[in-house]
């Protein structure tokens, strides 16, 4: 990821204080685009399905992995997909089957815009229908008929 959407993504969850934010980052030079920012928390292993299957976590920003999509799906949390590459077919499928109510795209050619950014993360953090539509998407899927 580039360096400017880095800082954007940064700025942007300074600006929510209010929330924890986990950053999955494979690299030390975090210091450098958040330091001094109290609410972003890096590391370099998640558990990302006991993550998801937390009643604290709010929503999920991901790029849109199939693994990540089905987690999601599964575990009912809204959640921003930055469409990357081969990502942006599973993103699109997330998105159509929350009814555009439970999931938000952002292309990747808007990280780097704070407002943008910041506008999205709060309708998906505030509005409840990104909430009440992930949580129906996953009931539908916990109660599917199952083959004897």
């Amino acid at each position: 990821m580039p360096m400017e959407n880095k800082i954007a993504l940064a700025k942007v969850m300074k600006k929510f204080p209010e929330v924890t934010f986990i950053w999955k980052y494979e690299s030390n030079d975090t210091d450098n685009f958040a330091k001094g920012i109290n609410n972003i928390h890096f590391s370099s292993w998640v558990p990302q399905t006991a993550l998801l299957a937390d009643s604290r976590l709010s929503a999920f920003f991901t790029h849109a992995g199939l693994g990540s999509i089905n987690e999601v799906s599964y575990l009912g949390k809204p959640v921003l997909c930055p469409l990357f590459a081969d990502q942006m077919r599973n993103a699109k499928m997330l998105v159509r089957k929350l009814l555009i109510n439970g999931s938000i795209e952002v292309s990747k050619y808007e990280l780097h815009d704070a407002k943008k950014i910041g506008e999205v993360l709060r309708k998906i953090l505030f509005d409840d229908s990104y909430r009440v539509a992930s949580e129906n998407l996953a009931r539908q899927l916990a109660n599917q008929p199952m083959e004897c």
